[in-house]
Order: structure tokens, then C-alpha cells, then sequence
């Protein structure tokens, strides 16, 4: 189990989970000092670098932190980071373009592998489907799904709906408090806490 300190309270998570807080929107924030060359963050729309081809898009952590890399080093970083995300086949031919000929899944499916690229011990995930249609945020919550045997999770949902559909546990946080964190399925159906219930009982009437 990590602990993750996260402004006044510390959150602990077992390793290969999903974890969907719900409540206060605003409960991620960047990484602390600590924890920014560990934690992976995918953000509600795409956030890239226009300028940069895919290629560079991938490799762009590296870049910033003034990492070097060999030549066959960033090819094998890439390709590896590409077919995490689920984007290698569509991408492989066509790595040095630029991202905008890219769908709006895929777009969000290169800021994964960017983020993927630095390893790191922990995804935030902060309303990644929040731009997507159904069909594409199907795709994106398959993606997630099969990276949890690899990352832990910390995500903010969509929606209540997307939390059940996709997380091992729920937390609750109302005003900067966490009131409640278990598994989903007894969050859903037999809160501990009568302000949980109280929550779903509004967002879901």
C-alpha cells in the first residue's frame, strides 16, 4: 500500500487500482515535489505540445527534465509507451506528423502515452473523458481498465455512472474532507456514512 499525501489528508491505495473520487472536483491538483517524478497526469481535454510531431509529443518529459536519451533509447520508449496507450498501430507510420491528424480519442490516448513514457508509480486522471463521445470514451475506459494490472489509478470521474462502471473503490470528499472510501460496490449500495448518502441521493434523484 502507498500513501499519498494530498493537501491535508494522506491517501492510501493499494497497488493496481482504481480509484474514483467524487465530491469536490478540484481534489487533484499537480503532484507535490515528492511525488512529480512518479505520478503520470491526463487532464479533461488534450493537453499537447502542437508544434511537436507524435514522436516528440511521446518523448516531450524527457525533453522538459532535460533527460538525454540515445537514439534507440527514444524508439523503444515510444513504441513501448505507444502500445500502453492502445495507439501504436494507428500511429506507427505516421510519427512524425503532427498530433492534429489525430481523432479526439487518440489525441487523449498520446497524452497517455506521454505520461506513460516516465513510468510512473501512479495515473491522475482528471475527468479524462470529459471532451469524448460515448463511443469514444468507451475506448478510453477499456484503455484504463487494462492499465490497472500495470499503474495504480486516481481518478476523477465523469460522471457517478463512469465511477461504478470502472473503479475498485470510491471516495468520497466533500470541502476538502474525505468522508468516506470503500469499495465501489458497497459505496454505491451501502454507504457508511450518512453524508455519502445524503450525496448520492442528490446527484443520482
Amino acid at each position: 500500500m502507498k500513501n499519498y499525501l494530498h493537501n491535508n489528508f494522506s491517501l492510501a491505495i493499494e497497488p493496481n487500482r482504481i480509484v474514483a473520487v467524487v465530491g469536490d472536483p478540484n481534489v487533484l491538483t499537480a503532484p507535490t515535489n515528492q511525488w512529480k517524478q512518479k505520478t503520470g497526469m491526463i487532464f479533461s481535454s488534450p493537453t499537447l505540445f502542437p508544434n511537436m510531431t507524435i514522436f516528440r509529443n511521446v518523448l516531450a518529459g524527457y525533453t522538459f527534465n532535460h533527460i538525454r536519451l540515445s537514439k534507440a533509447e527514444q524508439q523503444i520508449i515510444v513504441e513501448e509507451s505507444l502500445r500502453e496507450a492502445d495507439l501504436w498501430d494507428q500511429t506507427k507510420d505516421y510519427l512524425n506528423k503532427k498530433q492534429h491528424i489525430l481523432s479526439p480519442v487518440q489525441q487523449q490516448q498520446l497524452c497517455l502515452a506521454r505520461a506513460l513514457a516516465l513510468r510512473p508509480k501512479l495515473l491522475l486522471m482528471d475527468n479524462p473523458t470529459a471532451t469524448l463521445d460515448r463511443a469514444a470514451t468507451e475506448i478510453f475506459e477499456e484503455l484504463i481498465l487494462r492499465l490497472k494490472t500495470k499503474y495504480t489509478i486516481l481518478i476523477v470521474p465523469q460522471s457517478l455512472a463512469q465511477a461504478a462502471r470502472i473503479a475498485d473503490e470510491v471516495m468520497y470528499i466533500d470541502d476538502g474532507l474525505l468522508i468516506e472510501c470503500s469499495e465501489s460496490r458497497s459505496f454505491f449500495l451501502r454507504p457508511k456514512d450518512k453524508r455519502t448518502e445524503q450525496f448520492l441521493n442528490e446527484q443520482l434523484a
